[in-house]
């Protein structure tokens, strides 16, 4: 299987295999090329930022992004340009999924739902935005953590995109 037939991405992966273990086939893209000198278990495809990737247009139906640290929708200049690339690369009618806390400044559910109108003004697309409690059992066994495997966090917010030209 080459990576021009997979239909799923996972930006930001970092030590996590979450994409892969999950929504398999899936990418795992990270833009930390020393991620190996301190993650042995690291299995990133593709090293590029989440706001440039070097993926064809249209070439994904899923894109995940979870408990996202240092990218993200920080900020409305920050969220545009993702949101810009992630329209470029998700085909249409396709979904992302942001797995995340409350209190993660970079990806919650009001830091993406606030800025949904500017993103369908500026890139001219319909999105539907739903949000539920995370519920770890839809993902057994599966642990996250905060910037290079240091400490665990316990997502609460689980939030899909549904994108529509």
């Amino acid at each position: 299987m080459t990576l021009l037939s997979i239909d799923n991405l996972e930006l930001g992966a970092g030590c996590g295999k979450f994409g892969k273990i999950f929504f398999n086939p899936c990418i795992l893209t990270d833009n930390d090329q020393k991620i190996q000198s301190y993650c042995s278990e690291s299995e990133i495809d593709v090293f590029c930022e989440a706001e440039h990737t070097p993926f064809d247009p249209k070439q994904f139906k899923l894109i995940l992004i979870c408990n996202p640290y240092n990218y993200g929708f920080l900020n409305l200049d920050q969220s545009i340009l993702l949101m810009t690339e992630i329209n470029r690369i998700l085909k249409n009618r396709g979904k992302i999924i942001v797995i995340t806390h409350e209190s993660n400044i970079y990806a919650n559910y009001d830091a993406i739902s606030t800025r949904v109108p500017v993103f369908q003004r500026i890139l001219g697309i319909k999105l539907n935005v739903y949000s539920k409690e995370y519920d770890p059992k839809d993902f057994p066994g599966h642990k996250f953590y905060i910037c290079k495997n240091v400490r665990e966090t316990k997502p609460n917010q689980y939030i899909e995109i549904e994108m529509e030209e």
